[in-house]
């Protein structure tokens, strides 16, 4: 099982290197000793200590792999950079060699914004991906995001473009899976506020500039068409995670304003009075504050602004999720 104590102490080398010529004052500039300093004692020694060259791993075979993929994380590459040595280290993992959640890994951040006094809260850097809700619909409990009713989901299913795409279409029950699966939860309602305002300063995630498209995947019209409701930016479609930087959270958070809205562990009752979870985050189906003639009801409104109720049950296509951690 994969140990950061261990990992750590894999990503450097080191030596001992001593004094040649037994010189009790090697180093010292030549001239009488130092005031104190006695004429006999032992070798000068220092350890020197270097990251080894990280060679190539086999690809048949999965314990290097996986200490490959980890090595090479730990010193900055990111898990997108990675995706096809992940791909290919899920092909050839052994039954029970290490939990599965890790083939297709999530990046924590720490949000000082949301946690407190012993409750250490960590964040997913994402809205969990097509990729990861995959991994656990293969190798874990996560049930099928798909209705017969519902085939445009953007699940990726057979379409790489949109592994890294934030998984849709997806049920409160489906999230909370997902999340234990993984050793996290889902957030509640006021720690999801917290390091999305940065308790409770800023009116969006990267400030209080209002929305546009430069800052989360929203809603447009087209100029010059009769197109005054195109999703996704005038995609048509979410965007692969991380695609607006400058929408960021004070942690570095991505995408909290756009693309999906976010389900909650807090409980609520829907406008029909039905009992549901909240989400937050406004959506790729909501308009940019740009478009305020054509605006609904959360185009330029805050982040904080955005709370939706939703029954369990419910998989819309504008539904996604991220995890917590805590410590």
């Amino acid at each position: 099982i994969y140990s950061e104590e261990v990992a750590s102490k894999r990503l450097q080398t080191c030596k001992t290197i001593c004094d040649p010529t037994d010189d009790p004052f090697w180093g010292v500039s030549e001239g009488d000793p130092p005031e104190g300093v006695k004429a006999t004692y032992s070798k000068r020694c220092y350890k020197q200590c270097s990251p080894p060259e990280i060679k190539r791993p086999r690809s048949d075979n999965f314990e290097s792999l996986f200490d490959f993929i980890h090595r090479r994380i730990a010193q900055g590459v990111s898990l997108v950079e990675m995706k096809d040595w992940l791909s290919t280290a899920r092909s050839v993992l052994p039954v029970g060699a290490v939990h599965p959640s890790l083939l297709a890994p999530i990046e924590w951040v720490y949000s000082s914004a949301a946690s407190r006094p012993g409750r250490r809260i960590s964040f997913a850097k994402t809205e969990t991906t097509v990729r990861q809700y995959q991994n656990c619909l293969e190798r874990g409990p996560c049930p099928q995001t798909e209705t017969s009713d519902d085939t445009n989901c953007w699940s990726g299913w057979g379409d790489d473009s949109h592994l890294d795409h934030p998984q849709g279409c997806v049920t409160w029950e489906a999230a909370e899976t997902f999340c234990k699966w993984s050793g996290a939860r889902l957030p509640t309602e006021s720690e999801w506020l917290l390091e999305a305002t940065n308790k409770h300063t800023l009116g969006w995630p990267w400030g209080n500039t209002k929305p546009t498209c430069d800052y989360g995947i929203c809603a447009v019209c087209i100029p010059g068409t009769k197109a005054c409701f195109r999703e996704g930016c005038g995609s048509g479609t979410s965007w692969p995670v991380c695609s607006r930087p400058l929408g960021n959270s004070v942690s570095g958070l991505c995408d909290m304003y756009g693309n999906l809205q976010e389900w909650t562990s807090t409980p609520g009752k829907t406008t029909g009075g039905h009992p549901g979870h909240v989400l937050l985050g406004s959506g790729l189906f909501f308009y940019c504050c740009g478009d305020k003639d054509h605006a609904n009801e959360y185009a330029c409104s805050k982040i904080g602004d955005t709370r939706d109720v939703s029954q369990g049950g419910l998989n819309w296509i504008g539904y996604g999720f991220r995890c917590v951690k805590e410590e």
